[in-house]
């Protein structure tokens, strides 16, 4: 069984690569981890707690938990992806979303 980090290795589509290598595999959580300056603010904000800010990603699609906020979105409705970082906190905390698309 091919596990979602041998799967994001992947070259090529990754529409296609992803979706082959994700079929029939049990989902996998990522936590998001809360940093020790910003863990209170971010509990009274957000309601993030670390049982409660995770990204998981299955056959089915990719769903995240951030606090009292959620996202769920099936595979094919992810193009690309990329790994960003590392940010200086106050850049990085909080939620983004676009207030034109809502996205």
């Amino acid at each position: 069984m091919v596990g979602l980090r041998d799967a994001l290795k992947s070259t090529g589509p990754p529409q296609f690569q992803m979706r082959a290598r994700l079929l029939h595999m049990p989902a996998i959580r990522f936590p998001i981890r809360l940093g020790a300056r910003s863990r209170v603010g971010l509990r009274l904000a957000f309601g993030a707690t670390p049982e409660t800010a995770w990204a998981e990603a299955d056959e089915s699609g990719l769903r995240a938990r951030f606090g009292r906020s959620s996202f769920e979105t099936p595979l094919d409705n992810i193009a690309s992806w990329r790994i960003e970082g590392p940010f200086r906190w106050i850049t990085a905390i909080g939620i983004r979303t676009s207030i034109r698309h809502r996205d």
